[in-house]
């Protein structure tokens, strides 16, 4: 297997009073930082462990420079990873960027839209390549530093994305005001002021709350999201800041908050998600390895990370084992052969392949077939 790109990005400077920027040495420190073993990794639609691959991570470290002070250290460490996801992105290769306060999103998305800026320049046709964002969070992070109570700059990423008004919040963001709002998704949001809320609002972003997501099941909102932006977006991101699972869950981060998303749910989604072309990266930020003793937080990022990057591998077991329909992540334009259950025996549909035209395809059932035992692509 491929040694998947992770940039570790040792900063806290968007949140000072918090110790997010040593998430990423303790997440290489654990016996999985540098081999993530999915073997053992269990989500609630598959009791059995989803793969035996190990994911291969290839470790790029970046922190904040002694050499300058004040704004200029984090305008120069966003520039930097800016600098690093626009050549992963140029160079066609998936990303794992492991923050880190969430102000580090405003170098992490900057270098994909410049990479998308790039190829848009080199392409003769009319065909305009679009970046899309879903944002996975508890808090809108929309502030400017005019809006916000505390001033503190992890709560202001989006703003910078969308906007320019802010000139001293535009040196932290080298794509600042590229990103289109309906190009924008945000998922688990539960706590934020109203000048926030009328700053997405106006620039059109979808924002689905925590109050439309029943027992924190967020499986449905994410795939949704990620289908309607690949609908008319070239390239699509997940940027998630661990405050958007529930506490009980993930209890080790810089700001909690109660009733957040259930974490087996987000990694069903993901997982279906990974075999997508269009999707770009992923953004882990807001681990804080200081309020998580028993490293509850540690494995959910680990959940996190083999569910969207490692092989998929599903299992073959017993009807009454697996859920009444199952999402696969299938390559775009492979056929598969579908096998199935028929009156309680094992039954091998008819050799028919089906081509896919979309990266997701939904496997519903034929009356006369209780489940889809397995899936495989040629």
């Amino acid at each position: 297997m491929t040694p998947l790109a992770a940039i570790g990005v040792l900063s806290s400077l968007g949140y000072p009073r918090g110790n997010s920027g040593q998430a990423p040495s303790e997440v290489m420190a654990a016996p999985f930082g540098q081999h993530l073993l999915t073997a053992n990794l269990h989500l609630n639609n598959f009791p059995q462990p989803i793969s035996s691959e190990t994911l291969m991570l290839d470790w790029h470290i970046l922190k904040p420079s002694l050499r300058v002070t004040g704004d200029k250290r984090l305008s120069q460490l966003t520039t930097q990873l800016a600098q690093k996801t626009r050549k992963l992105v140029c160079d066609d290769r998936p990303f794992l960027v492991m923050g880190g306060d969430h102000s580090l999103a405003m170098g992490s998305w900057s270098g994909v839209i410049q990479a998308l800026e790039q190829r848009n320049n080199q392409n003769q046709s009319h065909h305009r390549d679009n970046f899309g964002l879903i944002w996975i969070d508890a808090h809108l992070d929309a502030h400017s530093f005019t809006s916000s109570p505390s001033g503190n700059i992890h709560g202001m990423p989006l703003h910078a994305l969308l906007g320019d008004s802010d000139p001293r919040l535009n040196q932290f963001c080298p794509a600042a005001g590229k990103l289109q709002g309906q190009n924008l998704h945000l998922i688990g949001i539960r706590d934020y002021e109203q000048p926030e809320l009328n700053f997405l609002t106006d620039h059109q972003a979808k924002i689905h709350f925590m109050s439309d997501t029943p027992r924190g099941d967020c499986t449905h909102t994410l795939i949704s999201a990620m289908l309607e932006l690949c609908s008319r977006c070239d390239t699509v991101g997940i940027s998630i800041d661990m405050d958007a699972i529930d506490p009980s869950q993930a209890p080790g981060v810089a700001t909690p908050v109660k009733q957040g998303l259930n974490l087996d749910s987000l990694c069903v989604a993901l997982r279906q998600i990974a075999g997508n072309k269009q999707f770009a990266g992923l953004e882990i930020c807001e681990f804080d390895p200081s309020k998580d003793p028993q490293q509850i937080t540690l494995n959910a990022v680990a959940k996190l990370v083999c569910a969207t990057f490692a092989a998929p591998e599903i299992p073959e077991t017993s009807v009454t084992q697996l859920p009444k329909s199952v999402f696969l992540p299938l390559p775009r334009q492979q056929p598969i052969e579908v096998f199935g259950v028929r009156q309680r025996r094992h039954h091998r549909l008819s050799k028919t392949q089906i081509p896919i035209v979309n990266t997701f395809q939904q496997l519903k059932h034929q009356p006369q077939y209780r489940i889809v035992l397995k899936c495989k692509t040629d």
